[in-house]
């Protein structure tokens, strides 16, 4: 399991790194994220999600999106999202 979540924190670690995630904190001061949290997702998963983004980034805005929150996953919201991050688990 721990395993699991080394891999998850290098793969945003470098997707972190990318110039255009380079690019929008330049421009913004911080970065935008949607955390998908839905029924596609396994139990806990967008929220060690999130936490891993804020360890990595600390001024990075996290938010939940999905189905049953306050944010819904549109267009119109995508716009101004710089990662969108959707967290699977076996079976799902």
């Amino acid at each position: 399991m721990m395993g699991r979540h080394r891999a998850v924190q290098q793969a945003l670690a470098m997707m972190l790194s990318s110039s255009s995630t380079r690019q929008a904190h330049r421009s913004r001061g911080h970065l935008n994220a949607f955390v998908y949290r839905g029924r596609a997702t396994g139990q806990g998963i967008p929220e060690v999600i999130g936490r891993m983004l804020k360890s990595i980034y600390p001024k990075i805005k996290v938010t939940y999106a999905g189905p049953d929150e306050a944010t819904a996953i549109c267009a119109t919201t995508l716009c101004d999202v710089d990662i969108f991050a959707h967290g699977g688990s076996p079976g799902t």
